[in-house]
């Protein structure tokens, strides 16, 4: 009997981590920037969070040193990040209060962009993509739209 749970228990254990692994994977580029401010990226998961303009998660914010200011481009990459659907949203913080501030009508006072160049609504829709490999170079560019 003794014999019997410790056979359950080891298969238990193997069968472990092959039920809770989930791959992970880089997403990496480059935000081109034209103007001071502390830079935030974020990478949304959510449609919930990319339209009522919560901070996801995962973003990063980065206050652009000299060397970059004069590029004017930051690299930036998110490590770990598990398989789904995500849309990446890079702004700079002008005035330095943390916010992504928006008029009355919801237009950006800051400088905003997005992982894809097109003209018009940025929906949930039209940004999302979905992360199954690494990927890389991704080019945004911030600016007032």
């Amino acid at each position: 009997m003794k014999q019997k749970w410790t056979i359950l228990f080891v298969l238990l254990l193997l069968a472990t981590p092959i039920s809770y692994a989930q791959e992970k994977f880089t997403i990496s580029g480059e935000v081109f920037i034209a103007e001071e401010g502390k830079l935030f990226i974020e990478l949304h998961n959510s449609q919930d969070t990319w339209r009522a303009m919560i901070r996801p998660p995962i973003f990063r914010a980065i206050e652009p040193n000299d060397e970059q200011k004069k590029a004017a481009k930051v690299l930036f990459k998110f490590e770990g990040v598990p398989a789904g659907t995500y849309a990446i949203r890079a702004w700079l913080d002008a005035n330095r209060n943390g916010d992504l501030d928006r008029t009355e009508t919801g237009h950006y006072k800051e400088p905003v962009g997005v992982h894809r160049f097109f003209t018009g609504e940025w929906s949930w829709d039209r940004v999302k993509f979905d992360l199954n490999q690494d990927i890389s170079g991704l080019l945004i560019a911030v600016g007032r739209w």
